[in-house]
């Protein structure tokens, strides 16, 4: 009895590290200001993806295109319609390939490297993530005038159920 006992708790005991201990590498969203996980999803289905939103000034379409290599992400490219405050226009990165496309300027070959890197969530700007099986808006998430942190880092299997949950 006293051996049942002691190996249930055992049981329990690494059942619960296991469920809590970060082992999934995952691409994740956090809240900037409270730090909270608001999404948890597979690499595989934002091995590349692109946010789109609407630029402040001009209220034209802007896309921003990422791919995760090594979990990291990889800046390659950005589309728009205009010229506007923070728009970048390629000169600081001389590899960077301008074109014009269908009315919109494309800036490819970026190939800027991040460990992660934040959004701030606008009132207006409808930031929306775009990934291969999935897009969803970021405010839904995320409330506005705040920062989304996108990362790929270690979750546990609590926290890819506790999102499955809530989502």
């Amino acid at each position: 009895m006293k051996k049942s006992i002691i190996s249930a708790t055992i049981i329990i005991f690494l059942a619960i590290i296991i469920f809590f201990i970060p082992m999934f590498s995952r691409f994740t969203i956090s809240d900037g200001k409270t730090g909270k996980l608001v999404y948890c999803g597979k690499i595989e289905d934002f091995e590349e993806f692109y946010i789109s939103f609407i630029h402040s000034v001009n209220r034209t379409p802007v896309n921003e295109y990422y791919r995760i290599e090594n979990c990291r992400f990889l800046v390659y490219k950005t589309t728009f319609y205009s010229y506007g405050a923070g728009m970048p226009d390629g000169s600081d990165n001389p590899d960077a390939h301008i074109k014009f496309v269908d009315g919109k300027v494309e800036i490819d070959n970026i190939n800027r490297i991040l460990s992660e890197f934040t959004v701030l969530v606008g009132t207006l700007a409808d930031h929306t993530l775009h990934g291969s099986n999935t897009n969803f808006e970021l405010d839904k998430y995320v409330e506005p005038q705040n920062q989304a942190l996108f990362k790929i880092k270690r979750v546990s299997i609590y926290d890819i159920l506790r999102r499955q949950i809530y989502e």
